[in-house]
């Protein structure tokens, strides 16, 4: 739906340049202007989404990163095994998604496993 929107969007702008190259339409300065601040809220667009697709990603690695160093590369590979119980729980808190057989069937060794390394590490 996104890509869509987009395509649509840069329509006046890509109108404008095939009109002057292929069909050597006459182009004023209002229309430049027009396609210019269409072709603006595009750029924005895009960029807002790599900066939201990229930046959290570089800096979860990043906090990851310097977390595994400060512990030793046990503790965290523990948890890390965590995520799908978490991202169940949370879809069922803020999405309203059930809880099925299969979450419960999933998180269960995951947390047991969890319990019993740690019960290991500590003793």
């Amino acid at each position: 739906m996104l890509s869509v929107t987009l395509i649509a969007a840069s329509a006046p702008i890509i109108t404008l340049i095939v009109g002057a190259f292929f069909f050597g339409a006459r182009i004023v300065r209002h229309q430049w202007l027009g396609a210019t601040i269409s072709a603006s809220g595009v750029v924005r667009v895009v960029a807002g989404l790599a900066y939201v697709a990229i930046l959290p990603s570089l800096a979860a690695d990043w906090c990851w990163d310097r977390g595994a160093a400060r512990a030793s590369a046990f503790l965290p590979m523990i948890f890390a095994n965590r995520i799908p119980v978490f991202a169940a729980f949370l879809g069922f808190f803020f999405l309203a998604k059930p809880i099925a057989w299969f979450h419960l069937a999933g998180g269960a060794p995951i947390l047991a496993g969890i319990l019993s390394a740690n019960r290991t590490a500590m003793a």
